[in-house]
């Protein structure tokens, strides 16, 4: 939230967002509460500001046609966060198709492929040993980047390449809900073999502060026509 008043924004009970309620499907409503953690957001600085509501927590497992309202500075807003399917509106990506998946899930995704992230980590470069070989990607340019490792099993009739694979595309990466950073994968042993399955690496370029801070963080991905959505933050 931006405050573009010379008036400052209160950190707590402020008039300048009121008529806040969240509608469930049912149509129960639950009234919502309005704060500021860093503190008041004096004249022409950003902040965070929570809305944020006390719920039953069954209605986390099913969360279909969960609607938030409120009005801002005079302006009413309303917000969709799950549709009357169950399928979460705000996450970073138009397909609500997307699949999201969690660290150490197998995932199978079709019949060309299925796999399991079992890493997701931060470094400068992305290693790893064949034997007494230890091949590596990265390490140079100051470069850092945000990595998971996937073991990936190669289900297809034909070898999945090394780099530049074509079944895996629209790698990006959305960080504070607003940023975006492009993303790439490659494997460090080679191309996949059909039936065969090896670390599948999808990464990308960071900026250093992403890793010590709790900033929402979710990577996307689609693997043989599926798309993927994973909560970094996890």
């Amino acid at each position: 939230y931006t405050n573009k008043t010379s008036a400052t924004f209160a950190q707590t009970e402020t008039d300048r967002i009121t008529d806040i309620r969240l509608v469930s499907g049912s149509g129960t409503e639950y009234a919502g509460k309005v704060r500021v953690i860093s503190g008041e957001i004096v004249s022409l600085s950003t902040a965070y500001v929570y809305l944020y509501f006390e719920i039953p927590k069954d209605l986390e497992n099913d969360p279909k046609d969960l609607v938030v309202f409120f009005t801002a500075d005079g302006d009413p807003y309303r917000v969709v966060v799950f549709d009357s399917e169950g399928n979460n509106m705000l996450l970073p990506s138009s397909n609500t198709s997307a699949v999201m998946i969690a660290k150490g899930e197998k995932v199978e995704g079709n019949d060309r492929s299925s796999f399991t992230i079992e890493k997701i980590f931060y470094a400068e470069k992305i290693s790893e040993k064949h034997g007494n070989v230890t091949r590596t990607f990265g390490g140079s340019n100051n470069k850092y980047y945000l990595v998971l490792m996937l073991d990936f099993t190669n289900l297809h009739k034909e070898a999945l390449d090394e780099s530049n694979t074509s079944r895996v595309e629209n790698i990006t990466l959305t960080y504070r809900d607003t940023y975006i950073y492009d993303g790439d994968c490659r494997t460090l042993s080679g191309d996949i073999a059909p039936l065969d399955h090896a670390k599948l690496y999808i990464y990308y370029e960071v900026p250093t502060l992403m890793e010590s801070d709790l900033d929402p963080l979710i990577a996307s991905f689609t693997i043989d026509g599926t798309t993927y959505l994973v909560d970094c933050r996890e």
